[in-house]
């Protein structure tokens, strides 16, 4: 094809033109199965424990984020894994009126929590935390992998971290949706989104104008 000087295309075809060879597609890490970890964590100052392992995994691998992910992605997004038996750490989730995650930023408590739980993360390219404890409310994430060092080894890894436990299987506090969803499930679309890679879906709102004038940044701009 070639454009003419009024700026019209013209089309042609030529018989001695042959594709000879494609380059192999390439799986995007993104894509396929997501191999999971899920450890559960609680504290000396936590309530009683909201669900087992059971009923945690059945929830994580065969519920609505399962689904939901499915059908966003076309098919091309699966989660499986393990859910790790549940863990107390040795200190309070409230430390000095904040609420301290457990290990995000702290190498020798996520070394403990990965050495107690016995996890071979060579099986893993993500890992999720949930922590049991009224204070630790909402999730947090990487935004994609990134190198940790756990016990001496460096590992290719997303990191997520997801609380609000005590309203885990309530119905989803973000508003009403056409389908069955929990706040445990809005968290773990949301955050292992930003394990994915994902951002959030930032607007920038300029009133009436085109972009001039006084605009503000909307962290959240799609609630979808």
């Amino acid at each position: 094809a070639y454009q003419n000087s009024d700026g019209s295309l013209n089309i042609t075809q030529d018989n001695q033109i042959q594709i000879l060879s494609a380059p192999a597609a390439t799986l995007l890490e993104t894509t396929g199965d997501q191999p999971l970890a899920v450890l559960l964590v609680d504290f000396m100052d936590s309530g009683p424990r909201p669900f087992t392992v059971a009923e945690i995994s059945s929830t994580i691998f065969n519920g609505q984020f399962q689904n939901f992910y499915r059908e966003q992605s076309y098919g091309k997004i699966s989660w499986s894994g393990q859910v790790y038996d549940w863990q107390r750490l040795n200190r309070n989730g409230v430390v000095n009126g904040t609420c301290r995650w457990p290990g995000f930023q702290n190498s020798t408590e996520l070394n403990s929590l990965f050495s107690a739980a016995q996890v071979d993360l060579t099986r893993y390219s993500r890992v999720l935390v949930l922590a049991s404890n009224p204070c630790i409310q909402g999730g947090l994430s990487t935004i994609g992998q990134s190198t940790f060092t756990i016990n001496g080894q460096n590992y290719q890894l997303s990191f997520a971290t997801i609380g609000s436990l005590d309203i885990w299987n309530q119905t989803s506090n973000r508003g009403p949706q056409p389908f069955s969803w929990t706040n445990l499930d809005r968290l773990l679309s949301h955050e292992l989104g930003h394990s994915l890679g994902l951002q959030h879906s930032n607007g920038w709102d300029c009133g009436e104008q085109a972009f001039t004038g006084d605009c503000r940044h909307v962290e959240y701009g799609n609630g979808f």
